[in-house]
């Protein structure tokens, strides 16, 4: 009787049924505690919207994620930006304000010119940049506007 449940518990074992959790092992995203399968992937939409008052871009992800979306502002640091929960697979909007400052800078600009504004999309709790997307957007002036 010893032998068969030796030869059980070592097929149990060789299955992987009877390991024990395996969290750490089986953990694909190990920058971040928040994830225990693969870690997020972001991505901008090529298209983007700008207007008198903000910037919207669109981002989805791998998964199920808090994002946080800013953009580097010529001279004046990063901007705030916007956190939000996105579903997976879908690309959700994020409507970026035009700062005082840089809505005065485009207006010292002609319209035949453009401020490149480097976005950045990051999911919150993840370290590195496996889980961050990059986006430039033009930005028209509006001297004389």
């Amino acid at each position: 009787m010893r032998k068969a449940s030796a030869f059980v518990a070592l097929l149990l074992v060789s299955c992987g049924l009877l390991a024990g959790t395996g969290a750490a092992a089986e953990d694909r995203c190990p920058q971040s505690p928040d994830f225990s399968g693969p870690c997020p992937r972001l991505q901008f939409s090529p298209h983007y919207t700008v207007t008198k008052r903000f910037i919207e871009v669109k981002v989805k992800t791998t998964i199920k994620a808090r994002v946080a979306v800013s953009g580097q502002l010529p001279g004046l640091g990063e901007s705030p930006g916007l956190r939000k929960t996105i579903p997976a697979g879908k690309f959700v909007k994020f409507d970026l304000g035009i700062p005082l400052v840089l809505n005065n800078h485009l207006h010292r600009i002609g319209p035949k010119e453009f401020l490149n504004v480097p976005f950045v999309a990051r999911v919150n709790h993840v370290t590195g940049n496996v889980s961050t997307a990059h986006l430039t957007v033009r930005i028209p002036g509006r001297f004389g506007s």
